[in-house]
This record gives structure tokens, C-alpha cells and sequence, in this order.
């Protein structure tokens, strides 16, 4: 039967690249993103294998940020990936960049012209493969004299050397965010192009013995490695310097050596840890703590797209398994009321909304169970309030594990309203500044596979 249509948006031939009309549609329990291009036809992307979960995800996230008939919040642009370079010690099959392509390094003057206005930004050293510039330990000392904070980003082969990384950390480098698909060498030579299990191995051992602040990038492709969630959290939990796990989706982006049938959902990744520990979470609990950190954030001014969907996690040695989900600490279904009333508040644009949620979380948060929650809850609220902190791994307690599922979004699942609060921007020595992810990805997809008489636009919210 023909889908109902949810929502219209803007998007991209998977193709050309051009601008078109969107449709996000409802069919067979199943949400899809659907465009017609007159020179490539009908283009359809999966985005949610429960169509029940993404609407009322949705029903909750579009009226806050997109309140009718008048303006929405504003997006704060605190965070940059900057490119330090274009060379890598890997030639990743699914890389979404132009790795090894004989590509111009800014220097030191031009990495310091471009971020000396910035103030308490994270810049995010990216690449290829940030750790192949020589001078990466001035790189880092520039950005803490600038007055922000550096964020690694790499595939960790080089962070096996407790000698180099003692390097970086004392430069100033604050959080590392490493690629970590598992520790199974048959999906590391499908995604990395080369076994990677001893590596990753010593670089999780020495990133624990200094006690670095650590995010765990992973990609996952149905029918390779979608198995290896459960035992990347399972390493995760037991490592406190691990402070989150991104579990994403492959996007079909920059070399896209994988079907893009092979991609994955947000339900496709929780599921593997709701079966893992039966009985302890469900796509519900994930739903009902996504509006709540939907409302949290956007008392914060932290907002965030649609793509990823969050859950959390405390260490706790006296618990099963060593840990305790936020369910298992606070009633999320019993505070479902407080945030419908906080949703419509805020649609009206009333005053009451914050303070009326935060009296009506209260007599949740002060049962003892939920301590531990509201200690850490209330240390992000004054890092990021009173000094003014910028939300990195290393202002989170080592209790907290944040579980990410979702993905970049590529040219078959880009949503120009959803993706309006793209987390962050990204700086290129040769193309600029751009102010969102996706619009320098899609500036990177329109150089390596676009018609250069293709003339591609900018979708508009």
C-alpha cells in the first residue's frame, strides 16, 4: 500500500547531488525518506525500522525546535573539525574522505589565524589521520593558547607508544575519540583495509593507563560486524576511561566501498544490546530518555539533530554485570507528563516551562537510587553554566558511559530540517569554514563523484 507522508523537507539526489523535495513516509511499520530526481528517478532511503519509535521521537523533537508560527531556538556553534591533514597510515575502503589524496596542510599560522577568535571551542584534529603531522604536539599547545580544547580524532595506531601520547597530553590534548569497530579482524579488513585487533588492543591499554578521557567511534555494516556492539560495550563498561561509545551506522559517502543496502538503523544498533541483556532496557527506555535529554539540552542550548539517538550508563561494581542503566535509576516512563508539559510550554512560549519541569523532576532525581544521576546531572549543568565550560568527554564523570546510535547522515537520509542543529562545523585549509558536517560532506561527495556541470544547491529548512 502507498506510504503516509509524515513530514516534508529538503534532501539530495544520491546521484547529482541536486536539491530536491523530500518526503518522510510511514510504510509497513517502517519510515522511509523518499525523492523524485528528473534525471535519476525515485531515490528511497531506510530511516527507521519502527515507524511508532521515530514518530513519536519526532512528534517530541520538531515542536520544540521548530515551534509554529514563530522562531525556534538558535543554534550555537561551539565545535569545529579541523583537517590538519589529508595523508593516513590507513586506506579504509569506507573512508568518507579523500584519504592520501595529495592535499596542501595548513601551517601553524593559518590554524592559529583561523580559531585565534574562537573562545572555549573544541576543535576536533582531523583528518585522514591527524597523528601523521609532525608538529601535532605545537598544534595542540596553539589551540590551548588560543584558549580551546583540542579533540583527537584517529584510528589509535599510533597511540600504542605511551611515549607519544604522554607527548600530546602534555601539549594539553583533553579527549581522544578513537575508531573502534571491535576487536574482529574479519570486519577490520572489510572497513580498515588491515587487521586491527592487536592495535586497538594496546592502544585501549595505554589510553587507560594514563587515564585519557576517551570516545569510541565505531561503523557498522549489517551482515559484518552489527554482532560486535554488545562486545564493544562490554569492553567499554569495564574501561572508566571510556566516557561514550558513537555507535553509527556506514553512510554511503567519499569512497562508500559497501552496498548501501548493507546500512544500518538506530533500532538495528539497540537491538543488539537490548537482546544482549534481556530484560534491562527496551526501545521504549531509549525513546523515553531521548526526550528527556532532548528537554535537558534545550534548557542548555545543547541542541543536537535527529540522527543520533542517546542512552546512558553508570559503572557501578555492586551492580550486574558492573553496571546500571539510567532506567534502572529513574522511573522514565513516570516522568513522560512533566516533559509533555514542558514540550507544550515551550511550543507557547511561556517562561514557566524550564522551572515547572525542574520541580517536577525533583522528587525523581532525590530518591537514592537516582544520587549518582543527579551528582553527575547537576556537574555538566555547572561546567557548562557557571564556568562556562565547553561538554567534552573529560568534564563527564568516569561513572558515566553516554551510548550513541545513529549515523552521518549521506545523500539517501540528509534532512535539511532534522539536520539543522548539526552538532558542529568543520575547517579546511583550501575550501574554508564550513558552519555544519553535512554541508562539508556533501561539499566533499560533490568533488569526488558529481558532474562538474552539475549545478548543486543548498537545501533550505
Amino acid at each position: 500500500m502507498p506510504g503516509t507522508v509524515l513530514r516534508e523537507t529538503r534532501g539530495f539526489c544520491p546521484t547529482c547531488m541536486k536539491d530536491l523535495p523530500v518526503q518522510i513516509i510511514e510504510e509497513d511499520d517502517k519510515v522511509y525518506q523518499v525523492k523524485e530526481c528528473p534525471d535519476h528517478g525515485e531515490a528511497k532511503g531506510l530511516l527507521s525500522r519502527d515507524s511508532t519509535y521515530y514518530k513519536e521521537l519526532s512528534d517530541y523533537y520538531f515542536p520544540i525546535l521548530f515551534p509554529p508560527g514563530r522562531e525556534g531556538p538558535e543554534r550555537i556553534l561551539n565545535y569545529y573539525n579541523y583537517y590538519m591533514t589529508l595523508r593516513c597510515n590507513l586506506n579504509c575502503p569506507i573512508c568518507l574522505t579523500d584519504a592520501n589524496a595529495p592535499k596542501r596542510e595548513p601551517t601553524l599560522e593559518e590554524i592559529e589565524r583561523t580559531i585565534k577568535d574562537f573562545k572555549n571551542f573544541k576543535i576536533g584534529l582531523w583528518g585522514g589521520e591527524a597523528t601523521m603531522r609532525d608538529d601535532l604536539m605545537n598544534i595542540i599547545r596553539l589551540i590551548r593558547r588560543t584558549g580551546n580544547i583540542p579533540a583527537l580524532y584517529t584510528n589509535g595506531i599510533k597511540l600504542k607508544d605511551p611515549h607519544y601520547l604522554d607527548g600530546l597530553l602534555k601539549a594539553g590534548l583533553e579527549v581522544v575519540h578513537m575508531q573502534f569497530d571491535g576487536y574482529d579482524d574479519k570486519g577490520a579488513l572489510v572497513l580498515r583495509g588491515a587487521p586491527m585487533a592487536d592495535n586497538r588492543r594496546k592502544a585501549m591499554d595505554v589510553l587507560q593507563e594514563a587515564g585519557v578521557a576517551t570516545v569510541l567511534e565505531t561503523t557498522h555494516v549489517r551482515d559484518l560486524n552489527l554482532d560486535q556492539v554488545g562486545d564493544i560495550f562490554e569492553e567499554a563498561v569495564k574501561r572508566p576511561n571510556v566516557r561514550a561509545v558513537l555507535f553509527k551506522s556506514y553512510s554511503y559517502l567519499g569512497k562508500a566501498g559497501v552496498d548501501v543496502d548493507l546500512k544500518v538503523t538506530p533500532e538495528d544498533l539497540m537491538d543488539v544490546l537490548i537482546e544482549r541483556f534481556d530484560g534491562r532496557f527496551s526501545r521504549q527506555d531509549v525513546l523515553n530518555f531521548q526526550r528527556a535529554l532532548i528537554a535537558f539540552y534545550d534548557i542548555l542550548r545543547m541542541h543536537r539533530c535527529l540522527f543520533n539517538h542517546y542512552y546512558l550508563v553508570l559503572r557501578d561494581t555492586n551492580a550486574k554485570d558492573g553496571f546500571r542503566m539510567v532506567g534502572e535509576l529513574i522511573d522514565l516512563a513516570a516522568i513522560q507528563p512533566a516533559l509533555e508539559v514542558y514540550k507544550d510550554r515551550r511550543v507557547k512560549g511561556s517562561s514557566l516551562a524550564t522551572p515547572f519541569l525542574v520541580l517536577s523532576m525533583l522528587p525523581h532525581l532525590l530518591r537514592p537510587r537516582a544520587w549518582p544521576l543527579l551528582r553527575d546531572a547537576i556537574s555538566t549543568t555547572l561546567h557548562r553554566i557557571v564556568y562556562g565550560e565547553r561538554f567534552t568527554g573529560a568534564t563527564m564523570s568516569t561513572r558515566s558511559l553516554i551510548l550513541a546510535f545513529g549515523s552521518v547522515c549521506d545523500p539517501y537520509t540528509y534532512d535539511a530540517q532534522a539536520s539543522k542543529f548539526c552538532i558542529g562545523g568543520e575547517i579546511t585549509v583550501d575550501d574554508g569554514t564550513f558552519p555544519t558536517l553535512w554541508a562539508s560532506n556533501f561539499h566533499r561527495e560533490r568533488d569526488l563523484r558529481a558532474d562538474n556541470s552539475t549545478e548543486v544547491g543548498t537545501p533550505q529548512v
